[in-house]
């Protein structure tokens, strides 16, 4: 019997990557920090990532595992460079990283595809002036190397002055405040073409949002639909990032929707927090599909119907759809073998037929973690009709998470 392929998922929370995987037949090699219950369910090998020499047994047991790339390791190129160390593993490069993490390019690449790109300032002179070039504006201060949201604050003209002189923007750039919605969407590049797969929104933070940082990631709720126009400026976009980043298999970009007009906001060159949304929501095997694209297997045939099928579902409107919202704790905690339990027996298990549409869980923590207040507890998941009514379920869930904490 032929063994299932192996494939390495990498990054700060790898739950929801290696449960599509392993529900698509792959034997999941897993590294990261958070070392949830039900992701050690999934993984076949598990590995620290904040260990610092957890590369050299990696690459000494799994020289060709390929690598999925998932939360935070889009600004850590360093890290992905010791896996592929005489090692002979598809996937991402850390040039690519960088190439797909340059604010230049993020700028050059909306602008050449119709799409918009905020205000966005780094240089000093700039910063000092900025009353009197961009009169009005709001203004966000966003660190380069930032995931999820986390450390984005608000940056008022007359307070940051002092901020912006002693803080040359090396390592984190000040961006205009813009209204809109924001969606993520999922693209797939290959040797033969790009596509888009899908889209999903974000919840807003709002006062019902009580925990964790202001703008850290609250969760999202898809599939979306996003009219034609729309997704063939998007098409654009992805063929023309693939051409010019090299970069093959899956990667997503936020995005800003407002008044029908797409405002880029940044690209991740990695598998996201709302790809399993669109995984289980579409029906489409992300991981097989990441898979063939780096390993070069998917034939220009192949790739065509894929994108095809990806551009036609992502103009459709859906009876049903997925929602997740992520739980902070409040205070700072030990999860108990009690709690640990019961939220298993609540969990996730990846598929659109939630038992009587009632919530599930997910990244459960295991007995005995430490939670420190501000920090993400668990996930919520639940389906749904529509966005109200998968709201009105996941508010629910995450009250009585947190009600018997």
């Amino acid at each position: 019997m032929e063994s299932a392929p192996k494939i390495a998922v990498v990054g700060f929370s790898a739950r929801a990557a290696a449960q599509c995987a392993r529900r698509q037949g792959y034997e999941v090699i897993a590294v990261d920090v958070c070392k949830d219950r039900d992701l050690l369910c999934d993984c076949q090998e598990h590995y620290q990532l904040h260990e610092p020499n957890w590369h050299v047994d990696f690459n000494a047991r799994h020289p060709t595992a390929p690598i999925l790339l998932v939360g935070g390791m889009e600004n850590r190129s360093e890290v992905l460079e010791k896996c592929q160390w005489n090692a002979l593993r598809s996937g991402a490069s850390g040039i690519q990283l960088r190439i797909l993490r340059s604010l230049d390019n993020w700028a050059a690449w909306a602008v050449a595809c119709d799409l918009d790109w905020p205000v966005t300032l780094r240089d000093i002179d700039e910063i000092q002036r900025v009353d009197e070039m961009y009169p009005g504006c709001e203004w966000l201060v966003k660190p380069f190397a930032g995931a999820g949201g986390n450390g984005i604050v608000e940056w008022t003209v007359n307070e940051g002055r002092d901020w912006a002189l002693s803080n040359e923007p090396k390592t984190c750039y000040i961006q205009q405040r813009l209204p809109g919605d924001s969606i993520g969407v999922t693209f797939l590049s290959s040797k033969v073409g790009s596509t888009v797969v899908g889209a999903t929104a974000s919840w807003k933070s709002e006062a019902s949002f009580m925990g964790g940082p202001v703008y850290a990631y609250r969760g999202s709720y898809g599939p979306i639909a996003l009219p034609c126009e729309q997704l063939e400026r998007l098409q654009r976009f992805a063929t023309l990032v693939g051409i010019e980043s090299g970069l093959l298999g899956l990667w997503q970009a936020d995005f800003l929707l407002h008044q029908g007009e797409l405002t880029l906001l940044e690209i991740n060159p990695r598998w996201s927090a709302s790809m399993d949304l669109l995984d289980v929501g579409l029906s489409t095997p992300l991981i097989q599909y990441h898979f063939a694209c780096i390993r070069n297997s998917l034939s220009r045939e192949r790739f065509l119907q894929v994108s095809l099928e990806c551009f036609e579902q992502a103009q459709r409107s859906r009876k049903s759809m997925i929602g997740k919202l992520i739980v902070y704790a409040s205070l700072p905690c030990v999860v108990t073998q009690f709690q640990s339990d019961r939220w298993w027996s609540q969990r996730w298990t990846g598929d659109m037929n939630c038992s009587a549409n009632r919530y599930q869980l997910a990244d459960i923590p295991n007995p005995s973690t430490k939670v420190s207040a501000g920090d993400p507890l668990l996930t919520v998941m639940a389906t749904g009709s529509s966005p109200e009514a998968l709201m009105a379920e996941l508010q629910r869930g995450k009250i009585e998470v947190l009600d018997r904490s």
